[in-house]
């Protein structure tokens, strides 16, 4: 049998397994092909037969998938795509062979039902979803529209900027033979200029984030009706679309747009608040495709995964020695340290300027968005570099050769965990992830048993690197040339994030506070800022707390942090004056004070996704 007719029958394939697969829970001992009407429809229409009613012994679940599998496309030569998507795939993208999403997804071609694909990050779902929404929009659109280019025929939602820029570059590459335009509506840039490019320019396809994209269908009706022509609308990365509260922002997107249309879900995960979104806004019929092996560890075992838990007075040197062993061994390899604030990672970003003589970056949400396209840009194309980042980097951004990730202090979750070390390991490459908590963070590892994380081998050695003379002096004075607005934001930040994180902590909230105290003094601080009795009541704390009596106004601050510019910065060494703050030089922006805290079965059909509630 040719590969052409293998492209042609595979659908049908793949349809009829699908509908065995809930078949074989209902059906009696025999069946007759009415049971697949999609295989006896498709083989009528495409192979110009027609069968009679036959009798079928009822197949087995597991070894229909089993044989299925096996006929699964690893080629992009071997999946019947229009000539010029084909094209850019072999040109442009020099791709020959397939990922296992994107083999699970375009053997199912051509489709316009709704799919819902659990994939990890990191395994090609990009174009696993572009060239089926290209497919569908040029079978479902009418070529006069098309040709004209005046409304938007697919509208992608991803829940950060970086993740949108690089969705509509892998869109413009595969579009290009098309001549297709993408627009990319992310904040942080010009609302203005994306309205004269949509208005100036073909529109074709758009990609953005929940926020950039409500306030446009709120605000402008003519891009209310560009997206009537929605053919195809995809949602990537849904589950941390949720996980950033845009459950009320994705209902509106979705509401706006055609009802006959089709709809591509991408999520890492699959919970109850991501099955409440499928219901209204899949079809009921939509497939569901899980391409993560049930039996493979939720993190890549690629790459080699370890933790340590410390105090703060050794986690900085330890840090340092941890990048400087892995960088000898790995010269040309980048190394990603994520923390759990925007202030802390402007701080270790501070700190390690005075420490490495290494190329250094630093991404988080306090940039402006063209500086954090510039950053992502130039540690993209950077050799051996390192960045400090917050989770702005955690997911779906591609970064090429990361060998190491650190992640400093607990994440959000365990998924996050799992998306953040996710950014080495990749292509096939091996990598390093290395976890450091605090003993008060020590219980974040009681969640993570089952991910094959190891004592990490250098930790073992803490008191040797403690006693390394020369280590010690370079951290005393970078330490000391910190600027003490920076050192106050981290402190306050470091509470706005773990008072919130007493879900996984199992320490009193008493501990919290004196370890964010041992966290900025170990970072810099002789002592930390007064905290007032009115601030802690907020955070859940009760007057006992603080170790400090007194009352707010003894602290000089009511109602929050005090500067006590007298005890924290006064006239400390460490906290000496500076005519230019190297805070504002190195465009670590101050923001809103206050921001820091207070927001702070492998396929099947819909019945079966559901049925796992």
């Amino acid at each position: 049998m040719s590969i052409r007719l293998l492209s042609i029958l595979r659908p049908a394939l793949r349809s009829a397994s699908l509908r065995a697969s809930t078949a074989t829970r209902v059906l009696p001992r025999t069946a007759t092909v009415n049971a697949f009407p999609a295989l006896t429809s498709h083989l009528q229409r495409t192979v110009g037969f027609h069968t009679q009613p036959i009798r079928l012994q009822a197949v087995n679940q597991e070894a229909l998938s089993e044989q299925i599998e096996g006929q699964l496309p690893t080629r992009f030569d071997e999946v019947s795509l229009h000539p010029n998507t084909t094209k850019a795939i072999k040109t442009i993208f020099k791709y020959e062979t397939m990922s296992k999403v994107q083999s699970e997804v375009l053997s199912l071609l051509p489709t316009d039902t709704d799919m819902f694909v659990k994939a990890k990050t990191g395994t090609g779902k990009t174009l696993a979803f572009l060239i089926p929404a290209l497919e569908t929009v040029l079978a479902k659109t009418d070529p006069k529209t098309l040709r004209r280019g005046e409304m938007a025929t697919c509208l992608i939602v991803s829940p950060t900027r970086e993740l949108a820029q690089q969705i509509a570059e892998e869109a413009r590459k595969l579009a290009k033979l098309h001549k297709f335009n993408v627009h990319c509506l992310v904040g942080g840039e010009s609302k203005s200029q994306q309205i004269r490019q949509l208005n100036s320019k073909r529109v074709d396809i758009v990609v953005g984030t929940p926020g950039r994209l409500n306030d446009m269908i709120e605000s402008v009706r003519e891009f209310r009706s560009q997206l009537e022509g929605v053919k195809v609308l995809i949602l990537d990365e849904a589950d941390q679309l949720l996980d950033m509260g845009f459950k009320d922002s994705i209902e509106n997107i979705v509401d706006a747009l055609p009802k006959e249309r089709q709809t591509l879900f991408f999520s890492a995960t699959v919970s109850s608040q991501i099955k409440s979104i499928a219901r209204t806004s899949l079809k009921p019929n939509f497939t569901f495709i899980d391409t993560v092996d049930p039996n493979e560890a939720n993190t890549n075992l690629q790459v080699n995964q370890s933790y340590c838990v410390t105090s703060y007075e050794q986690q900085l040197p330890l840090l340092h020695h941890i990048i400087e062993d892995h960088k000898r061994k790995n010269p040309h390899g980048k190394v990603m340290v994520f923390l759990p604030t925007t202030r802390g990672t402007q701080l270790y970003a501070s700190l390690f300027e005075e420490l490495t003589s290494y190329r250094l970056f630093s991404l988080h949400s306090k940039k402006s968005q063209e500086q954090r396209t510039k950053t992502s840009d130039r540690f993209r194309k950077s050799r051996g570099s390192i960045m400090f980042t917050s989770d702005v980097s955690a997911r779906g951004v591609d970064y090429p050769d990361v060998s190491l990730v650190v992640q400093v202090g607990i994440p959000s979750s365990k998924e996050q965990y799992i998306h953040r070390v996710g950014r080495t390991g990749r292509a096939g490459k091996t990598g390093e992830g290395v976890l450091m908590v605090t003993h008060m963070e020590k219980s974040f590892l009681d969640h993570m048993s089952d991910l094959p994380l190891t004592q990490n081998e250098i930790a073992k050695n803490v008191d040797e690197i403690m006693n390394d003379t020369s280590l010690m002096a370079k951290l005393t004075a970078a330490k000391q040339a910190q600027d003490p607005d920076m050192l106050y934001d981290a402190f306050t930040a470091y509470l706005g994030y773990y008072t919130g994180r007493t879900d996984v902590l199992t320490c009193p909230k008493r501990d919290i506070l004196e370890s964010a105290k041992q966290y900025v003094v170990h970072l810099g601080a002789d002592e930390p800022p007064h905290v007032s009795e009115a601030f802690l009541t907020k955070l859940g704390f009760n007057s006992r707390t603080s170790s400090r009596g007194g009352s707010s106004r003894d602290r000089g601050f009511s109602g929050g942090f005090s500067r006590g510019r007298d005890n924290f910065a006064g006239n400390r060494g460490n906290f000496r004056d500076r005519s230019s703050s190297r805070y504002s030089e190195r465009s670590f922006g101050r923001g809103d004070r206050n921001s820091s805290y207070g927001r702070n079965d492998r396929r099947g059909s819909s019945d079966r996704f559901f049925s796992r509630d």
